[in-house]
């Protein structure tokens, strides 16, 4: 938590989560309020619940990757990122079998938007009539994703991650050098 409080982010810590089923579940669950991404305050109005680990992951990308991003594209500061709430007791791609999703256990967030401070949204979403600087942007968005998470999916992936980025932090194959970018 120590991490956290030096990275410049506001959470709270609700009690341990348990889950309707096995394997679901965080016991030291964060609730991310916002990230300090340099002088400026990023809200996650979404207040999504993840595991520490993971929210540490998660605010170094919105202020070295998201926020410069954002700022480079728009001219403004980066506001709000808009998510999901981040844990769910849940199997991948809400299937009724298969192996549990990471939401599962706090290490995996869904990102459906971002606010800039100059008031500019920009939705997570296919965009067959979006600006060629509005694809820019998300796609930078999403490639720097993989620098930071093992799986990053969005609009193309697949039907299932056409409004949202899905980034989580599993352990994909014999190491943590295998990434899953779509």
């Amino acid at each position: 938590m120590g991490a956290l409080k030096d990275a410049g982010v506001t959470f709270s810590q609700p009690s341990p989560v348990v889950g309707e089923q096995e394997g679901c579940g965080i016991a030291f669950p964060v609730k991310l309020s916002s990230v300090r991404a340099g002088k400026v305050e990023v809200k996650l109005p979404g207040a999504p619940v993840l595991n520490c680990a993971f929210a540490l992951r998660l605010s170094r990308w919105v202020a070295g990757s998201a926020a410069p991003i954002i700022a480079y594209h728009t001219g403004s500061t980066l506001k709000a990122v808009a998510t999901g709430p981040g844990y769910q007791c849940r199997r991948r791609n809400r299937s009724k079998t298969g192996k549990l999703s990471e939401h599962a256990v706090g290490n995996a967030i869904d990102i459906t938007g971002f606010t800039a401070g100059n008031g500019a949204r920009f939705a997570v979403e296919k965009r067959a009539s979006g600006t060629k600087a509005e694809k820019q942007l998300l796609t930078a968005l999403s490639t720097t994703g993989c620098g930071y998470f093992s799986t990053v999916l969005g609009p193309g992936s697949n039907a299932a991650h056409d409004t949202h980025f899905h980034f989580d932090h599993a352990k994909r194959g014999k190491n943590w050098n295998y990434r899953l970018c779509e």
